[in-house]
């Protein structure tokens, strides 16, 4: 599915260690990553990215992340590798900076979904409105939920007055 959004390359992280992980990362990033932009921040995406941007030839990279890194992490981070927190939930309650940071890509992402060149993932409506969040979180739980966003329309809950 990645390919077909246009991914270049697409690495399988299951069953992999972190190790295992970042060499293939470093293997189809031609032997040297400097940048690492982490949309999962858990579960091993810091470990694989951080062992990934140690092999750097120069020592140099930065790490943008989407959630926050203990101090733990941040101190274990590579010499030479900087850190960005990407959380554009703060668009709508963080500083002044914050917000036009954010705006910045909102325009951009309109911009670009007007003109096809970004999707978003196959979307499922769950029929029911709320009643139908059950039915979603079963189909979680029995893994049968690939590439796909869940949507419940809340005006079709059964007894909701609008």
């Amino acid at each position: 599915m990645a390919k077909s959004y246009g991914a270049d390359e697409v690495i399988d992280y299951r069953g992999k260690s972190s190790e295992e992980l970042a060499e293939e990362i470093v293997k189809v990033g031609g032997g040297d990553i400097h940048y690492v932009y982490d949309a999962v921040s858990e579960h091993g995406s810091f470990e694989a990215s951080t062992i990934a941007l140690s092999k750097s030839k120069n020592g140099t990279g930065r790490y943008t992340h989407v959630l926050p890194l203990s101090d733990d992490q941040t101190k274990s981070l590579p010499k030479g590798v900087t850190t960005h927190h990407e959380m554009c939930n703060v668009a709508y309650g963080g500083t002044e900076e914050e917000k036009k940071h954010c705006e910045k890509y909102f325009d951009l992402l309109g911009e670009q979904l007007e003109k096809g060149e970004f999707r978003s993932q196959r979307v499922e409506v769950i029929p029911g409105g709320l009643e139908g969040v059950k039915e979603g979180l079963r189909m979680l739980k029995a893994n049968e939920v690939k590439g796909q966003k869940l949507v419940y329309r809340i005006a079709e809950t059964p007894g909701l007055k609008a």
